[in-house]
Protein backbone atom coordinates (compact mmCIF):
# COMPACT_ATOMS: atom_id res chain seq x y z
CA UNK A 1 0.00 0.00 0.00
CA UNK A 2 2.80 2.44 0.88
CA UNK A 3 4.59 1.65 -2.37
CA UNK A 4 1.48 2.49 -4.41
CA UNK A 5 1.04 5.76 -2.53
CA UNK A 6 4.64 6.85 -3.13
CA UNK A 7 4.42 5.79 -6.76
CA UNK A 8 1.32 7.92 -7.20
CA UNK A 9 2.99 10.93 -5.53
CA UNK A 10 6.04 10.51 -7.78
CA UNK A 11 3.91 10.34 -10.95
CA UNK A 12 1.87 13.41 -9.96
CA UNK A 13 5.05 15.38 -9.16
CA UNK A 14 6.77 14.34 -12.39
CA UNK A 15 3.75 15.21 -14.52
CA UNK A 16 3.34 18.60 -12.85
CA UNK A 17 6.93 19.49 -13.81
CA UNK A 18 6.49 18.55 -17.44
CA UNK A 19 5.19 21.52 -19.43
CA UNK A 20 3.89 20.65 -22.84
CA UNK A 21 2.46 23.71 -24.50
CA UNK A 22 -0.58 23.45 -26.71
CA UNK A 23 -2.00 25.84 -29.28
CA UNK A 24 -4.45 27.28 -26.77
CA UNK A 25 -1.57 28.08 -24.41
CA UNK A 26 0.10 30.10 -27.19
CA UNK A 27 -3.23 31.80 -27.88
CA UNK A 28 -3.19 32.83 -24.20
CA UNK A 29 0.47 33.87 -24.28
CA UNK A 30 0.08 36.02 -27.40
CA UNK A 31 -3.57 36.99 -26.85
CA UNK A 32 -4.23 35.82 -30.43
CA UNK A 33 -6.59 33.32 -32.00
CA UNK A 34 -5.39 30.48 -34.23
CA UNK A 35 -1.70 31.12 -33.67
CA UNK A 36 0.46 28.50 -35.38
CA UNK A 37 3.69 27.77 -33.49
CA UNK A 38 5.74 24.60 -33.80
CA UNK A 39 8.59 23.23 -31.71
CA UNK A 40 12.13 23.31 -33.14
CA UNK A 41 14.29 22.28 -30.19
CA UNK A 42 13.65 21.02 -26.69
CA UNK A 43 16.24 20.32 -24.03
CA UNK A 44 14.73 19.12 -20.79
CA UNK A 45 16.57 18.12 -17.63
CA UNK A 46 17.08 14.55 -16.51
CA UNK A 47 14.48 13.22 -14.11
CA UNK A 48 16.23 14.59 -11.02
CA UNK A 49 17.84 17.60 -12.71
CA UNK A 50 17.76 21.22 -11.67
CA UNK A 51 14.41 21.91 -13.32
CA UNK A 52 15.49 24.04 -16.25
CA UNK A 53 13.96 23.72 -19.69
CA UNK A 54 15.34 25.28 -22.87
CA UNK A 55 13.13 25.36 -25.94
CA UNK A 56 12.85 27.06 -29.30
CA UNK A 57 9.61 27.41 -31.26
CA UNK A 58 9.23 28.41 -34.90
CA UNK A 59 6.89 31.31 -35.62
CA UNK A 60 7.20 31.12 -39.42
CA UNK A 61 3.42 30.90 -39.93
CA UNK A 62 2.49 33.67 -37.49
CA UNK A 63 0.99 36.97 -38.67
CA UNK A 64 3.60 39.21 -37.02
CA UNK A 65 1.76 42.55 -37.29
CA UNK A 66 -1.52 41.22 -35.93
CA UNK A 67 0.18 39.33 -33.11
CA UNK A 68 2.28 42.37 -32.13
CA UNK A 69 -0.92 44.39 -31.84
CA UNK A 70 -2.69 41.72 -29.79
CA UNK A 71 -0.02 41.29 -27.10
CA UNK A 72 -0.71 44.84 -25.89
CA UNK A 73 -4.52 44.66 -26.15
CA UNK A 74 -5.64 44.31 -22.52
CA UNK A 75 -9.34 44.67 -23.33
CA UNK A 76 -9.38 41.13 -24.71
CA UNK A 77 -7.39 38.50 -22.90
CA UNK A 78 -8.11 35.03 -24.26
CA UNK A 79 -7.48 32.00 -22.12
CA UNK A 80 -7.07 33.58 -18.70
CA UNK A 81 -9.87 31.35 -17.42
CA UNK A 82 -8.19 28.24 -18.83
CA UNK A 83 -4.79 29.19 -17.38
CA UNK A 84 -5.65 30.65 -13.97
CA UNK A 85 -2.26 29.58 -12.58
CA UNK A 86 -0.56 32.28 -14.69
CA UNK A 87 -0.70 36.02 -14.45
CA UNK A 88 -1.58 37.77 -17.71
CA UNK A 89 1.66 38.14 -19.73
CA UNK A 90 3.12 41.65 -19.77
CA UNK A 91 5.19 41.89 -22.92
CA UNK A 92 8.00 44.43 -23.17
CA UNK A 93 9.78 45.62 -26.29
CA UNK A 94 13.52 45.44 -26.80
CA UNK A 95 16.22 46.66 -26.77
CA UNK A 96 17.17 46.10 -23.15
CA UNK A 97 20.39 48.13 -23.00
CA UNK A 98 21.23 47.68 -19.32
CA UNK A 99 23.23 44.47 -18.76
CA UNK A 100 22.13 44.59 -15.10
CA UNK A 101 18.43 44.44 -15.97
CA UNK A 102 16.46 41.62 -14.33
CA UNK A 103 16.20 39.66 -17.57
CA UNK A 104 19.97 39.50 -18.09
CA UNK A 105 20.47 38.48 -14.47
CA UNK A 106 17.88 35.72 -14.88
CA UNK A 107 19.65 34.42 -18.00
CA UNK A 108 23.05 34.46 -16.30
CA UNK A 109 21.71 32.77 -13.18
CA UNK A 110 19.81 30.04 -15.01
CA UNK A 111 22.35 29.27 -17.72
CA UNK A 112 25.63 29.57 -15.86
CA UNK A 113 26.24 25.85 -15.48
CA UNK A 114 23.56 24.39 -17.71
CA UNK A 115 24.53 22.94 -21.03
CA UNK A 116 21.79 22.57 -23.58
CA UNK A 117 21.47 21.87 -27.27
CA UNK A 118 19.03 24.67 -28.12
CA UNK A 119 20.79 27.98 -27.45
CA UNK A 120 23.29 29.77 -25.24
CA UNK A 121 23.15 32.90 -23.12
CA UNK A 122 24.84 34.94 -25.87
CA UNK A 123 22.05 34.13 -28.33
CA UNK A 124 19.38 35.39 -25.92
CA UNK A 125 21.36 38.53 -25.06
CA UNK A 126 21.82 39.34 -28.75
CA UNK A 127 18.07 39.11 -29.34
CA UNK A 128 17.41 41.35 -26.31
CA UNK A 129 19.82 44.00 -27.56
CA UNK A 130 18.12 44.29 -30.97
CA UNK A 131 15.33 46.79 -31.44
CA UNK A 132 11.85 45.43 -32.19
CA UNK A 133 11.83 42.09 -30.35
CA UNK A 134 9.71 41.26 -27.31
CA UNK A 135 10.02 39.40 -24.02
CA UNK A 136 7.89 38.47 -21.04
CA UNK A 137 8.04 36.48 -17.82
CA UNK A 138 5.30 34.12 -16.69
CA UNK A 139 5.00 33.00 -13.09
CA UNK A 140 2.73 30.22 -11.95
CA UNK A 141 1.34 29.23 -8.57
CA UNK A 142 3.86 26.36 -8.22
CA UNK A 143 6.84 28.73 -8.12
CA UNK A 144 7.94 28.06 -11.68
CA UNK A 145 9.19 30.93 -13.80
CA UNK A 146 9.18 31.03 -17.59
CA UNK A 147 10.90 33.59 -19.74
CA UNK A 148 9.81 33.96 -23.36
CA UNK A 149 11.84 35.96 -25.88
CA UNK A 150 10.24 36.59 -29.26
CA UNK A 151 12.78 37.17 -32.03
CA UNK A 152 10.78 38.93 -34.74
CA UNK A 153 13.48 38.91 -37.46
CA UNK A 154 14.33 35.19 -37.15
CA UNK A 155 10.71 34.24 -36.37
CA UNK A 156 11.61 32.28 -33.24
CA UNK A 157 10.30 32.08 -29.73
CA UNK A 158 12.86 31.16 -27.06
CA UNK A 159 11.77 29.66 -23.75
CA UNK A 160 13.84 29.40 -20.62
CA UNK A 161 11.83 27.78 -17.85
CA UNK A 162 12.97 27.23 -14.29
CA UNK A 163 11.58 25.85 -11.09
CA UNK A 164 12.97 24.99 -7.68
CA UNK A 165 12.33 21.63 -6.05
Amino acid sequence: MKTNFFSLIFIVFFCSCNDTFTDDFFEFLFNSKDINISGQCSDRPPLFGEGRFFEIYSMEKVDIQSTKKNIFNKSYVKGSIKYPMYKIPEWKETPVPNEFDTIYLFIENEMQEEENTCFNAGTLKDVLKKKGNFYTFLYDNLGRKKMFIWDIQDKKLYLLSSYEL
